[in-house]
């Protein structure tokens, strides 16, 4: 017998287990591609007018959020694609490695190593407030979802500090440019709003995330235990589901807040506070 021994088999399972999920990501990226290369074709009539993106694509704010980038002395639909659009391909690709490692080891490997534990007796009874099963769902996430928030919300306020900057690379952009994206004020709503969808995009692997923790207790045995309670299985879900959609709700809200509050102090436009809050929130629905 070699280390290798059945491997083929092992292999051949896990493409069974991932029959749906693997295709389904394997051809939706390549779809975003293609959505990407047809809409800036069209946008830049046939990339006619691509040049007109060199300023913007050399902003350093730009270069923060997406890389140096390369190719804008001459560029065409495929430079623009691999200096812009393809890091949020790889952010999709990263997401569906993450979760697809975290599915078939950590939570596998969670619950193979319970009773490897050595026993770390807690207090017996609980905290006063626990007295619901939402409550219990808050217990149980409560620690991750500080984490998030703070990053978020500290995120979004460097985001928003940067709004000043965006807007004054409207000086450099041609006439009919400025024009088409609403001058100088255009501009930086169109960045605030980039932002609140890249937010967005770190409030969906949050949640994600969260989904598999859920099929984690569900492995190890902790659902079985509150389900012996008497809480039926659909309640317990969906107190799960409840409590998560508040949590993406104020994970939305905190970071609009930061970067409302970032673009208010560089633009002396109070009212991006508002603005910021209002797109973050309609983000909740895709998330």
């Amino acid at each position: 017998m070699t280390t290798v021994t059945g491997t083929g088999a092992a292999l051949r399972f896990q493409l069974r287990r991932d029959r749906l999920r693997l295709p389904l990501w394997v051809a939706g990226v390549p779809m975003f591609a293609l959505y990407f290369s047809v809409a800036i074709t069209v946008v830049t009539d046939h990339g006619t007018e691509l040049g007109s993106f060199a300023p913007i694509l050399g902003n350093p704010v730009t270069m923060l959020v997406g890389g140096p980038g390369y190719g804008y002395d001459h560029i065409t639909v495929p430079r623009m694609i691999a200096g812009v659009y393809l890091l949020y391909l790889m952010l999709a690709a990263a997401v569906l490695g993450m979760t697809t490692v975290i599915r078939h080891t950590r939570v596998d490997e969670r619950t193979g190593r319970a009773s490897l534990l050595p026993d770390r007796p807690g207090s017996a009874v609980a905290p006063g407030w626990v007295r619901t099963v939402p409550a219990l769902v808050w217990r149980l996430q409560r620690t991750g979802v500080m984490g998030w928030a703070v990053s978020l919300a500290i995120g979004g306020l460097v985001f928003g500090l940067f709004a000043d900057t965006i807007g004054g690379g409207a000086d450099d952009l041609p006439s009919t440019l400025t024009d088409l994206l609403g001058g100088r004020d255009g501009l930086v709503d169109g960045y605030l709003g980039f932002m609140g969808l890249f937010s967005g995009l770190a409030v969906t692997a949050y949640a994600l995330l969260e989904v598999q923790d859920l099929a984690g207790h569900e492995k190890q045995g902790f659902t079985a235990t509150v389900l012996a309670t008497g809480v039926g299985r659909m309640r317990w879900y969906l107190s799960w589901a409840g409590v998560r959609a508040v949590t993406v709700v104020l994970l939305l809200g905190l970071a609009s807040l930061g970067e409302g509050v970032g673009a208010a102090l560089v633009t002396g436009r109070g009212g991006e506070v508002v603005s910021c809050l209002a797109g973050h929130v309609l983000l909740t629905p895709a998330v």
